[in-house]
């Protein structure tokens, strides 16, 4: 079987979407598939759609004319389309419903008969457009509108919530894969065996969802305590110049823990699993529920695991939620109870080679294709 992957947005080295992206790719082809890759690039000046990295279409940058070339014009899709034997195109969809994907949908289905399937990655995602600009609300208001249609092309829809359907297309369920190549594993960490600290570590793009300020207050409410016996030190990894992480430093300096949180920018590479391989527990997502998320498969819980790492998170995640190496705290408001976290690390008996082990065998991106082809293989 033969797969044109696309995606409307940028490839950056090191980029974490990006690099899930590439994994994707990369997947589908060790199970198989002859998979050619549409993606979006900016180099120079230009705007440049690229197909197995070479380029296709190119447009000249010119502010509101080549947003709108970017999103609108899929004829040279299309011609990649003709000439290429495909069964399934797979589209990223990262909320591009107008007249014209719709058409490029039509368009699609008219030349071929080929599975049409959507991956969105987060759902449901009206509440990320609660405070943005104008030019986006706009954006945001014609997605809403035009895609329900889209059932009329599509196929299947895949996503990481359980959810049966979505606007009106079938819906296969899978968890965000994860590639085991780059990802060390820290099963022989010692670091616990001291009893007097714990160091955790937060990786993120520091946006209010992420809830690190809940970890934050909980930590700063620990040291007022008398029972601080166990040192808690916080990395934060990620942006610096968000909101939310600018909300983040205010609270460290409102509670005095200049000492125990520690800001590091972005890391990638080597210096982050420097600070990986001195972690004794990761965190994920602490506020899924302010845009409206109940259910997810965070790729970031999955690294952890693939790391033997244990973590904790706030949201529903069926591949995690009855695992001994998951402390989960509520999905509210409320502050992190550190001491309720420290006597979890140190009374559970984590087995850190099971949870690499799971990682191989549940988690790869292998795994999560294969079910969807289980899937589409049985339909048509």
């Amino acid at each position: 079987m033969a797969v044109l992957f696309i995606v409307f947005e940028k490839i950056t080295e090191g980029r974490g979407i990006s690099k899930k992206i590439l994994q994707q790719v990369s997947s589908l082809k060790n199970i198989g598939k002859k998979v050619d890759f549409v993606s979006f690039e900016y180099n120079n000046g230009f705007y440049t759609r690229t197909v197995n990295n070479v380029i296709c279409k190119r447009f000249k940058k010119n502010k509101v004319v080549s947003f709108f070339q970017r999103f609108y014009t899929f004829n040279d899709i299309i011609d990649v389309y003709q000439k290429g034997e495909y069964d399934v195109v797979y589209i990223r969809y990262n909320h591009i419903a107008s007249y014209f994907f719709l058409k490029f949908l039509f368009l699609l289905r008219k030349i071929r008969n080929v599975k049409i399937i959507l991956e969105i990655p987060t759902y449901p995602y009206d509440e990320e457009y609660k405070n943005v600009n104008l030019f986006t609300k706009v954006r945001h208001y014609e997605e809403r509108m035009f895609r329900s249609s889209m059932r009329k092309y599509v196929d299947y829809i895949v996503s990481y919530v359980n959810d049966k359907s979505i606007f009106g297309i079938p819906s296969i369920s899978i968890s965000n894969g994860i590639s085991l190549d780059n990802i060390p594993s820290y099963i022989e960490n010692e670091h616990i065996s001291n009893g007097d600290e714990i160091v955790i570590t937060g990786v993120a793009s520091m946006e209010f969802w992420h809830g690190y300020d809940r970890m934050i207050k909980g930590i700063g409410e620990y040291y007022k305590s008398r029972n601080n016996t166990v040192k808690i030190y916080f990395n934060l990894v990620g942006p610096e110049n968000t909101l939310a992480a600018k909300e983040y430093k205010k609270l460290v300096t409102f509670y005095k823990l200049e000492e125990y949180v520690i800001f590091h920018n972005v890391l990638s590479g080597d210096v982050l699993d420097g600070v990986f391989a001195s972690t004794d527990i990761a965190i994920g997502c602490l506020g899924c529920h302010r845009k409206g998320i109940k259910d997810i498969k965070s790729l970031k819980n999955r690294e952890y695991c693939a790391r033997s790492i244990p973590f904790v998170y706030s949201e529903n995640d069926s591949d995690f939620d009855s695992k001994d190496f998951v402390f989960k705290v509520v999905p509210d408001e409320s502050i992190v109870d550190i001491q309720k976290m420290v006597n979890w690390f140190y009374t559970s008996k984590f087995d850190k080679n099971a949870m690499r082990k799971f990682s191989e065998t549940d988690l790869s991106w292998e795994k999560q294709f294969s079910k969807i082809y289980d899937v589409i293989d049985n339909q048509f």
